[in-house]
């Protein structure tokens, strides 16, 4: 398995363009990708030589008259030298091999991206956008998620929401056919490229890259069955890469198809389950309001009061839609929507992101000690760590981030938590002291790395999460 720090060989190179890796090479493959630009560059060249060739190849068979006959079977005389022989057997196995690696990427796509995407918009203006779908957004080894279609507010992700309009790309319905096909007219030069995925099911990515612009490459994938955009990843020309795909939890929670039986006697419908307080939590954290924006939930009784303070119009629009279906939910909106700077450092950003899910993690924890999730029903137990495990892998990852963007690592031991209770508020102080210290840095001058200990404290508090990972 590859890893940043070494390069794809040949011959895994070569497989991969013909998707002959096993599943979970072909994964570890694209991650590698991703963080390499000399592979990623390698790959391009060799996909543009193969697919000129292949066209050279059929171009010349063309022109080649027919054989005057059937070709006669080759044999060496007896009177060959014994090594002779060997050493011609050694030569046309090398070439089967090599033939046999070769051979299914010389084949010329039967499909172009202008085809594919005429095809996948055809199909999302015929069926329209799917009802209530989710997207997870993963940037720097951060997660979010977001509505899949709409102007997301949350600030937790205007710095995000900045880079998109930069590059003019939509930040309203990004993981669409639309919306690559509008950034992709507007560039003056470009160079796709269509890959063909095999896997449980068939599918499509339509690789563009330019040389103009904020974004570098863009590549979205189409499940083949019905043209549907399941994946886009953008690649911004400061080496940032962002990955959208539809929630996994949406996708899993997606209702089967209805059947109808005339022998079936009518059943009368099951009463609506009461809304639990997680049920509400879990619906905000699916729209990332846990994420650094001021949000209340209060019990009184039966009704569960939803307050939010400081959001647009857009925004609460979004909280009404993602409470809707819950029952006895009331949801409330308090003072004026503030003004969001434009984020100016991504360190800034980066910790700003971090603090915000640290903050997620410690209200979680205060909300539901040990004792008292022990005690929770099992449908809201698995709620409640469905959302914890979010946080702690988008800490996890964040973990893996940091010596990057600070240039060392840590340096200190640290120790495990048994639980994720006892690790949320210590992980809670290390994120606001660095936040502190990135301001600081900051404002005395822009400096990509604050002074002072406070990353490495931060660094060995993240490290404590990883016995948490399931």
């Amino acid at each position: 398995m590859p890893s940043p720090n070494t390069h794809l060989e040949a011959e895994r190179l070569v497989a991969y363009a013909s998707t002959e890796l096993p599943p979970r090479e072909m994964s570890a493959a694209d991650l590698h990708l991703l963080e390499c630009n000399e592979c990623r560059e390698r790959l391009h060249q060799l996909q543009s030589s193969l697919e000129q060739y292949a066209r050279y190849h059929e171009e010349w068979k063309r022109k080649m008259p027919p054989p005057p006959g059937p070709w006669a079977p080759l044999a060496l005389g007896n009177s060959a030298p014994r090594h002779a022989a060997r050493w011609w057997w050694a030569a046309a196995a090398a070439a089967v091999a090599a033939l046999a690696i070769f051979v299914p990427v010389l084949r010329p796509p039967s499909v172009s991206a202008a085809e594919l995407l005429e095809k996948a918009m055809t199909r999302e203006r015929q069926s329209g956008p799917p009802p209530k779908r989710k997207l997870r957004v993963k940037m720097q080894n951060l997660l979010y998620t977001r509505p899949a279609i709409g102007s997301d507010r949350s600030p937790a992700l205007a710095g995000l929401r900045k880079r998109f309009e930069d590059a003019r790309f939509d930040w309203e319905n990004p993981l669409s056919a639309e919306a690559f096909h509008s950034w992709r007219s507007r560039l003056p030069q470009k160079e796709d490229s269509v890959t063909v995925l095999s896997g449980a099911e068939q599918q499509y990515r339509i690789s563009t890259r330019t040389k103009t612009g904020a974004l570098e490459e863009v590549a979205l994938t189409l499940r083949a069955s019905d043209f549907r955009a399941v994946q886009n990843v953008l690649r911004f020309r400061d080496s940032v890469t962002v990955e959208l795909s539809e929630d996994p939890a949406m996708i899993a929670s997606a209702p089967a198809p209805e059947t109808h039986s005339a022998a079936a006697p009518a059943e009368a419908a099951p009463p609506p389950q009461a809304t639990s307080e997680l049920d509400v939590l879990a619906a905000l954290h699916g729209i990332g309001a846990d994420l650094g924006e001021p949000v209340e939930v209060e019990r009184s009784g039966a009704t569960l009061t939803v307050t939010a303070t400081g959001l647009d119009e857009g925004r609460q629009q979004e909280y009404r839609e993602a409470l809707s279906d819950l029952p006895g939910v009331t949801v409330r909106f308090e003072g004026r929507a503030g003004r969001v700077d434009a984020v100016e450092s991504d360190l800034v950003e980066f910790s700003e992101a971090v603090l915000a899910r640290a903050h997620a993690l410690a209200s979680l924890a205060e909300r539901y000690p040990p004792a008292k999730e022990r005690a929770l029903p099992p449908r809201e137990k698995a709620i409640l760590e469905g959302i914890v495990r979010d946080h702690v892998e988008g800490l996890l990852g964040a973990g893996q981030e940091l010596p990057v963007r600070l240039g060392h690592g840590a340096t200190g031991e640290f120790v495990p938590c048994s639980i994720w209770q006892e690790c949320a508020a210590p992980v809670l102080g290390a994120a606001q002291a660095f936040d502190r210290a990135v301001a600081q840095a900051f404002a005395e001058g822009g400096s990509r790395k604050p002074a002072g200990a406070s990353g490495t404290a931060l660094l060995l508090r993240l490290a404590s999460l990883r016995g948490l990972k399931r």
